[in-house]
């Protein structure tokens, strides 16, 4: 959860448009990740599913926020 909600707040891009959008990314991926905690803690599902899913979430963030950074809009 570190990594979305570093993007949001604290990353600064040389355009404007790129850190307001990787910033809007991050906190959607900071708010899903919260919730897929929350249902985690609360549901006891196995070790295994928590680390793929919370896994695939933080790879498609990273892959979001490097195709943005990469376009440079």
């Amino acid at each position: 959860m570190f990594l979305p909600l570093v993007t949001c707040l604290g990353v600064r891009f040389e355009q404007k448009r790129t850190s307001a959008n990787v910033a809007v990314v991050g906190a959607v991926f900071f708010v899903l990740m919260l919730v897929s905690n929350a249902c985690f803690a609360y549901l006891h599902f196995e070790t295994h599913a928590y680390v793929i899913v919370n896994g695939i979430i933080l790879l498609l963030f990273l892959l979001i926020a490097y195709l943005i950074i990469k376009a440079k809009q």
